[in-house]
């Protein structure tokens, strides 16, 4: 009844969905037992909600909220949007926002229509958080919001809300401290328009139920965070030393997902010395580490930090680094790593292949730019997904007999300098999913005929796409 809908190599899946025939099953008792409610149209609403019984309403078309009446609900859902659509609206709200940010008098009447807008939603919102002071999730992901102020202000009503996303939703200035209210929140998504920074209240220590926190891609300079009371929480994404305090990491004993972006450094580490500097994570339950285009990031603050996650398997750096570290610095559990951006100078095969439990490896823009990659004997030998994704540099690949035994998924995209597949390939009997994209035509031309073709001809699936 459960199908896959997006699998990934390493047979998990991201998502799934049901049968359409179980789906129907599935609705159809819902409406029987009121467990829930699918509106069709805005008329049909008033009457299908007569029952006090009925908790949770999922809406797919545009319906005004003030048409809702149960007070008791704990879950409303829009797969739509909240407003209809503004027809005299000449230019897209993101763009009026800039001119309004720019103070450009000459857009007065433009301007009236974003404040309208504005009053609008904030209409909605008032309404929404003083009449369903039940309610357990409330997700405004991608809804066109465009707030100034304090955003959210009345949303500390929601004492029992659980779940909150703010995800691409766009506030000017700042979020309410009322949010701090919401103390049985378990996770809190402030992933943001990038374009506007937001000032995030320093409130969200409250929350010591939080589970998984998504802080904003950019906060404002005023932002500064005291996240050492969240001792429950499992995952952390855009954490940074700007906005959040680096010893706060070692409150976090079950933390299990960690994603770095933008700032990371601390005064009081000083991994040059000869004595122990301290631990910045002490959850032994971390299994993921994440590092996204830190500036000017300390080459030993980084390798000391990956060194101490001894519980790690899940490996993404995304900052340049010239220089790889040795095998004997990454953790012996690791099973996924993926690099971007590093820019090393040094070819990282041979000590990647070193990685005993080594299962996926992703090598994508400038993880390496030198002209040579080289995958020796015995290396990789748990290796069963290779992706090599935008590497412009890199003219030859050889592959040793004996490497990369059990790999089964190879992907090579975007990979113009390359001049052909390695010899190798053809020993790698396990291989059974080529994918070839955006190469040159002649590479591709190659790969259909002759010696190439005899490097691949054992394979099963093979995409040779243009």
């Amino acid at each position: 009844m459960v199908q896959v809908g997006e699998g990934e190599v390493n047979m998990k899946f991201k998502t799934c969905y049901l049968h359409d025939v179980y789906r129907d099953l599935c609705l159809s008792k819902a409406s029987q037992e009121e467990f829930a409610l699918i509106p069709e149209n805005p008329f049909s609403l008033p009457y299908m909600m007569v029952s006090r019984r009925v908790r949770r309403v999922a809406m797919h078309e545009y319906i005004p909220i003030q048409s809702l009446r149960n007070l008791k609900l704990t879950s409303l859902l829009f797969f739509n949007k909240l407003y209809p659509e503004e027809q005299s609206l000449s230019i897209s709200l993101q763009e009026t926002a800039e001119i309004y940010l720019r103070e450009d008098k000459r857009w007065i009447s433009t301007l009236w229509i974003l404040f309208k807008l504005m009053w609008r939603f904030r209409r909605i919102l008032n309404y929404l958080f003083n009449n369903f002071k039940l309610l357990r999730i409330l997700d405004l992901e991608g809804a066109e919001i465009y707030m100034e102020g304090e955003f959210l202000r009345d949303i500390g009503k929601l004492i029992r809300l659980r779940y909150l996303s703010l995800k691409g939703t766009t506030c000017f200035s700042k979020l309410s401290r009322n949010i701090g209210n919401l103390k049985r929140l378990q996770t809190l998504d402030l992933r943001m328009n990038e374009e506007f920074p937001v000032q995030i209240p320093n409130v969200i220590c409250k929350m010591e139920m939080l589970m998984y926190l998504y802080l904003p891609m950019v906060c404002d300079s005023k932002t500064k965070l005291r996240l050492n009371t969240l001792r429950n929480l499992r995952t952390l994404e855009n954490f940074n030393s700007k906005n959040c305090y680096v010893e706060d990491l070692g409150c976090m004993t079950n933390l299990m997902e960690l994603g770095i972006t933008r700032f990371f450094c601390r005064d009081d580490c000083e991994v040059n010395s000869g004595s122990n500097p301290p631990v910045i994570i002490a959850s032994e339950h971390l299994r993921s580490l994440s590092v996204s285009r830190p500036e000017n990031i300390d080459f030993n603050l980084l390798a000391y930090l990956i060194s101490t996650c001894v519980h790690i398997s899940e490996l993404s750096l995304t900052c340049s680094i010239g220089e790889f570290l040795p095998a004997c610095q990454f953790p012996y559990q690791i099973s996924f790593m993926s690099l971007s951006e590093t820019e090393l100078r040094t070819d990282p095969m041979p000590t990647l292949g070193k990685l005993p439990n080594l299962k996926i490896l992703e090598l994508q823009k400038a993880a390496f730019i030198g002209e040579e990659f080289h995958c020796s004997t015995e290396g990789f030998p748990e290796l069963y997904s290779l992706k090599l994704r935008s590497i412009s540099t890199v003219k030859h690949w050889i592959v040793d007999k004996s490497s990369m035994p059990k790999l089964r998924h190879l992907e090579i995209i975007d990979c113009k300098s390359l001049e052909m597949l390695p010899v190798g390939l053809m020993f790698i009997t396990t291989l059974e999913e080529l994918k070839i994209e955006l190469m040159p035509k002649a590479f591709k031309d190659r790969l259909c005929e002759g010696d190439q073709f005899n490097k691949i001809k054992h394979v099963v699936i093979f995409q040779n796409c243009y």
